[in-house]
């Protein structure tokens, strides 16, 4: 299914990359090959210099905090950043003349690009956090309302889980916020709003809640139960 979750050794160090046993023979075979080259994922301080660099190699200037809103909004998707880098840069050559002429400025990025993290996913879990069944079955009716599908809907909240349990992991072992971004390779802006959300739940509540809704994502992939239906009833057994 793809949602396997690795345990966190308490004893992780930054350096660390946190593997099932197939993958890490996959990973020291290609390692040993003579023309490999790794790509590590750049650190948050990293892709706000590479952002700086390619919007100024385009003719423009950015923002610190344009910067931080577009990592956070794309997840530190280099690829994805670089097609949104040109996205606003055509916007502010057809905008109206401004001082000084093309600074993409956080309202830029605020209205012409779309947050890889919804923010009612965060209200969501924050309702459920709470037990408040009511908002959470609103705020899933309003997701379906709004055009989304069950199968979207399905993997936001599958995966807002699976982070939220990395996080609550981590917590449990006393890493800093700094070392569960090093560790976790999430962005900041996840990792704070995972962490005000992970404190509500224990690390035992986490496990039970993202056992069943790996259920639930089976049973409705394999035809077995309706996704609307079946969220509903988690809802509600919460």
């Amino acid at each position: 299914m793809g949602y396997k979750i690795v345990p966190l050794s308490c004893s992780s160090s930054n350096k660390e990359t946190v593997l099932a046993k197939k993958p890490v023979l996959l990973f020291n075979f290609l390692s040993s090959q003579k023309y490999t080259q790794e790509f590590k994922s750049l650190s948050n301080t990293h892709a706000s210099a590479w952002v700086k660099k390619q919007v100024e190699e385009r003719s423009g200037s950015i923002t610190y905090s344009a910067i931080q809103k577009l990592i956070g909004f794309t997840g530190n998707n280099l690829w994805r950043i670089n097609n949104e880098i040109n996205k606003l840069i055509n916007y502010k050559k057809t905008a109206p003349s401004q001082v000084p002429a093309l600074t993409i400025e956080v309202s830029d990025v605020e209205q012409l690009v779309k947050s890889e993290f919804d923010e009612n996913i965060f209200a969501f879990t924050d309702a459920l956090s709470n037990k408040n069944k009511t908002l959470a079955i609103n705020l899933l009716e309003e997701q379906y309302k709004a055009g989304l599908t069950g199968s979207y809907l399905m993997a936001m909240i599958v995966r807002q889980f699976k982070i939220l349990l990395q996080i609550r992991q981590a917590l449990d072992c006393g890493f800093s916020s700094r070392k569960i971004i090093n560790i976790t390779k999430l962005h900041p802006f996840v990792v704070q709003k995972g962490t005000n959300q992970a404190r509500f739940f224990t690390l035992n509540n986490l496990k039970n809640i993202f056992s069943q809704l790996v259920e639930i994502d089976f049973l409705t992939k394999t035809g077995q139960a309706d996704t609307k239906m079946s969220l509903n009833m988690f809802i509600y057994s919460l």
